[in-house]
C-alpha cells in the first residue's frame, strides 16, 4: 500500500504541478491579455488624442480662412472703392484739360485776331502819320486847315470847271458845305470860293 500511496501522492503532486502550472499559464494569459487591453486602450486614446489635435488645427485654419476671406472681401471693396474714385477723378481732370485746352485754343485763336488788328491799326496809323506829315508840308503853301478839312486857298481866280481841275490834280475837290460852321468859315476868309455841288441832302 505505500506503494499505493506513494503512486497517489506523485499522481497528486502531478495534478497539483498541473493545476498551478495551469494557473500559472492562465495568470500569465490574463497577464497577457490586460497588457494587450491596456495596449489597445493606450492606442485608442493616443488616436483619439491625434483626433482631437487635428481637429483644434482644423478649426483655428477654418477660422483663419474665413477671417482672411472677411478681411481680404473687405479690402477689395476698399481698392473698389479707391480705384471707382479715382477713375472719376480722372475723368473730370480729363474733362477739365479738355475744356481748357479749348479755351486755350480760343485764347490763341483771339491773340491771332487781336494781333493782326494790332498789325492793321499800327499799318493805319503808320499810314495817318504819313498823310498827316504830308499834308503838314502841303499847309504850308496856299492850305487852310479847318477841323478835319483841308481848304486850298487859290490866288489865282479861275472859272469853275479850271477850278475844280485844278483841285482834282492836287488830289482834292471843290467845297462841300456840309454845316453851318462850315459855312461861316468859308464866308470869314474874305475870298470868293467855288463850291462843288452834289446830288446828296
Amino acid at each position: 500500500m505505500a506503494d499505493y500511496v506513494n503512486k497517489q501522492m506523485i499522481e497528486l503532486n502531478k495534478v497539483n504541478e498541473e493545476n498551478q502550472n495551469r494557473a500559472t499559464r492562465s495568470v500569465k494569459t490574463e497577464t497577457h491579455l490586460i497588457d494587450g487591453r491596456l495596449r489597445l486602450y493606450r492606442l485608442a486614446a493616443v488616436c483619439f488624442g491625434v483626433l482631437c489635435v487635428l481637429q483644434v488645427i482644423l478649426n483655428i485654419s477654418l477660422r483663419l480662412a474665413f477671417y482672411n476671406r472677411g478681411y481680404v472681401t473687405a479690402e477689395k471693396d476698399v481698392l473698389q472703392t479707391c480705384y471707382n474714385t479715382m477713375t472719376e477723378e480722372r475723368d473730370q481732370l480729363q474733362t477739365s484739360y479738355n475744356t481748357l485746352t479749348k479755351e486755350r485754343d480760343q485764347l490763341q485763336t483771339s491773340s491771332n485776331t487781336l494781333t493782326k488788328e494790332r498789325e492793321q491799326l499800327q499799318k493805319e496809323r503808320y499810314d495817318l502819320m504819313t498823310k498827316f506829315s504830308n499834308l503838314k508840308q502841303t499847309c504850308l503853301e496856299g492850305w487852310q486847315k479847318f477841323e478835319s478839312s483841308l481848304y486850298f486857298l487859290s490866288t489865282v481866280k479861275k472859272p469853275w470847271r479850271e477850278s475844280r481841275q485844278d483841285c482834282l490834280k492836287r488830289g482834292a475837290d471843290l467845297v462841300i458845305v456840309n454845316s453851318d460852321m462850315e459855312q461861316e468859315f468859308l464866308f470869314g476868309l474874305d475870298k470868293g470860293a467855288w463850291i462843288g455841288l452834289t446830288d446828296c441832302y
